[in-house]
């Protein structure tokens, strides 16, 4: 179910004893931000700034599709005529669809640990946390993300960036226990892995929901869209301990050397 917020009273909706079903989604007019997720007002909510984001419709209907999917209640703060607009841009679209869309990166990402790289090599799987979970029971108590005010189901996919640093600082998050924001703070690097997005979408791979990079449900079989894997060893670097900023940097410019008039520059 869809309520737009002028039409529904805050103060009963947070007299509801389980609000884990309910999610926000608020367009913005500013330039603090692009996207923002988060609890806010006492429920999970994602405000995009229509000043910053330029492909805010689309992001406003993959959200709703994703979500109505989960079956979930969702509160809009958005007027009807940016409501009708967003609708009409989005038109014929879908959240599942098998084509990367302009914008979209040609290349995504997924940084993980040494420790869970050599369990993807021996699976020949990159898997979700839950996945993960099931497996090794005695894996993490939950993902750092819980950290951020994550949803649960989020652990039910795999995340990507698109060359960022902050696949790094989730891995040295990881590490540390807590969020570190520092991207020159040292940690043990793992492995960085680079694959073919266009193909993930082809194969019907990829989810969108407004708020992240494409993702992937549950599992993801490597061989078949692996580009390159980058490592402390494949990087010819003197020792595993680096920082985000120099890990990712040193990464992007050996993925540009070697596939980047295929796929795409990264280095910024």
């Amino acid at each position: 179910m869809v309520y737009f917020a002028d039409a529904i009273k805050e103060e009963i909706l947070l007299k509801n004893e389980d609000l884990s079903n309910w999610i926000r989604f608020c367009l913005v007019d500013t330039d603090d931000y692009t996207k923002f997720t988060g609890i806010d007002r006492g429920l999970f909510t994602l405000k995009i700034s229509k000043r910053t984001c330029k492909n805010w419709a689309f992001d406003l209907g993959d959200f709703l599709g994703f979500e109505q999917s989960l079956g979930r209640r969702i509160i809009l703060e958005i007027t009807r005529e940016e409501f009708e607009l967003a609708l009409g841009v989005y038109a014929g679209r879908s959240y599942e669809e098998k084509v990367l869309r302009d914008g979209e990166p040609t290349v995504l990402i997924h940084s993980t640990s040494w420790w869970s790289w050599g369990c993807i090599e021996e699976s020949g799987f990159l898997k979700s946390w839950h996945e993960v979970k099931r497996e090794f029971v005695d894996f993490e108590g939950e993902p750092i993300g819980a950290q951020l005010g994550d949803l649960v189901d989020y652990r039910d996919f795999i995340m990507f960036s698109d060359g960022h640093v902050m696949a790094e600082v989730i891995v040295a998050s990881k590490q540390k226990g807590y969020i570190e924001m520092d991207i020159h703070q040292e940690y043990e690097t793992g492995a960085r892995l680079y694959f073919d997005a266009e193909a993930m979408a082809r194969d019907g791979l990829l989810i969108r929901d407004g708020a992240h990079l494409p993702k992937v449900k549950d599992s993801l079989k490597v061989a078949d869209y692996l580009i390159w894997v980058s490592t402390w060893v494949e990087l010819g670097l003197v020792s595993q301990v680096s920082t985000p900023a120099e890990f990712t940097n040193a990464s992007n410019a050996r993925f540009d050397a070697l596939f980047g008039e295929r796929f795409g520059f990264l280095a910024k």
